[in-house]
């Protein structure tokens, strides 16, 4: 049996709305000609001189209307609408949920209708920008080097690109771009498969110093940052506007391929040298003459330590002739490049009496073998100047700095002229 509920917004209603959720009928008694100022969509198809069909007439409390339909909305959105083309000023909160603002946003879109919601939007979207901003600041969230964000709502793609004259919306958008730029995931997380064709699972992982699982989460991921919980979310992509959809994947894969195509390349440079010297046959190594070592101990102490750490960070295809992105974030990508540990020789107290290379060779291996000891790369990048640190643990350290160097140069989405 259906539940009849009925909401009058004008003395001189002479249209319903009306919208159907499950067995509840909600009808809105609204006046014709509030509808057609309010939104053009509704000054066409509610015009009795078009060539649309006539509207059906409903009688309410022995009164008819003619009817027309809405769909997809909550009662309360419409209610908030309607009290807005209505000027019922009294009748409207200060402040509504953010679930109706994304509502809004979805109404103000489809009947083309956002200047007639002024100046309520601007309110309520000026309130949870400020909530926004106080999440993006909270000291939970400052994670050292990390720049862990929280779950900040990919809605703002949508409300901030449907009120982009709003104060704040643009900013918000740039914001939620950027961050989706470096914490989307593309394919299945949890098995490391690549995404493949058109339908890609999108997931926005974030960090936090929190116990507990977040409400928001959906997948919890393994930890690879001490004290911090990794989590992820799906990601609707129905509603971000295709533009800045289009953006954020193509600025993901460009930073992934700039981060990516060095560590890729020095990967296999190390292991194409080690073939080359050994045997004389095989790839010539693209290894560049100043990262080689010249010592085979030392670097098959670096060879050897490096696959072991890219074995366990699970990231042993690297070592594949053809680069092919991972379906994990930039940020966890990074995270995981950052923690790659290549162990070498200590080599920076050979005393400087011995310039030339030969003589340096001679004297670094006696040295060494007769009482070797061990840096990783990031002790080696410690080494003052004027010293002997190892070429490749340099090598290493470098690529790992600048892979976080285009993290923090990541731009997000602009709304301009027409986008």
């Amino acid at each position: 049996m259906t539940e009849q509920h009925i909401h009058n917004f004008s003395r001189i209603a002479d249209i319903a709305v009306e919208l159907m959720i499950e067995t509840s009928q909600h009808l809105f008694l609204v006046s014709c000609a509030n509808l057609r100022q309010a939104s053009p969509v509704w000054m066409v198809s509610l015009d009795p001189n078009t060539k649309f069909a006539p509207l059906p007439v409903i009688s309410i409390k022995g009164r008819e209307y003619r009817k027309t339909v809405i769909e997809n909305f909550s009662p309360t959105t419409l209610v908030y609408f309607f009290n807005i083309i209505h000027y019922r000023p009294s009748h409207i909160p200060s402040n509504i949920q953010f679930k109706f603002l994304r509502e809004i946003a979805l109404l103000a879109d489809e009947y083309d209708c956002s200047a007639a919601l002024s100046p309520w939007t601007e309110i309520w979207i000026s309130h949870h920008l400020k909530i926004h901003k106080e999440r993006l600041q909270a000291k939970e969230y400052r994670v050292s080097r990390m720049g862990t964000l929280p779950w900040v709502s990919v809605d703002w793609l949508f409300i901030g690109k449907t009120f982009a004259n709003i104060d704040g919306c643009s900013d918000a958008v740039r914001d939620v771009s950027k961050q989706m730029i470096a914490q989307t995931s593309v394919g299945n997380l949890v098995n490391c498969q690549w995404a493949s064709g058109v339908n890609r699972e999108l997931k926005v992982c974030w960090w936090r110093e929190q116990v507990g699982q977040p409400p928001e989460a959906e997948v919890n991921l393994p930890n690879i940052y001490p004290g911090v919980s990794r989590y992820a979310k799906s990601v609707d992509t129905d509603l971000i506007p295709q533009p800045i959809l289009d953006f954020i994947l193509a600025e993901r894969e460009r930073a992934m391929h700039q981060i990516l195509g060095p560590f890729h390349e020095f990967v296999r440079g190390m292991v194409d040298f080690s073939l080359y010297n050994s045997s004389g046959i095989g790839t010539k190594p693209s290894l560049d003459v100043d990262d080689r070592c010249q010592i085979p101990e030392c670097f098959s102490i670096a060879l050897g330590s490096l696959m072991v750490s890219l074995r366990d960070k699970k990231l042993e295809w690297l070592l594949k002739e053809k680069l092919e992105l991972p379906p994990v974030s930039l940020k966890d990508l990074i995270y995981s490049l950052w923690s790659i540990r290549m162990r070498t020789l200590k080599t920076e107290t050979i005393e400087r009496k011995h310039s030339d290379d030969w003589s340096l060779l001679v004297h670094l291996r006696s040295k060494l073998l007769r009482s070797p000891s061990f840096l990783n790369n990031q002790q080696h990048a410690r080494i003052p100047l004027g010293r002997f640190p190892c070429s490749l643990a340099t090598k290493l350290t470098r690529l790992q700095d600048a892979a976080w160097a285009i993290l923090q140069q990541i731009e997000g989405y602009e709304i301009g002229d027409g986008s």
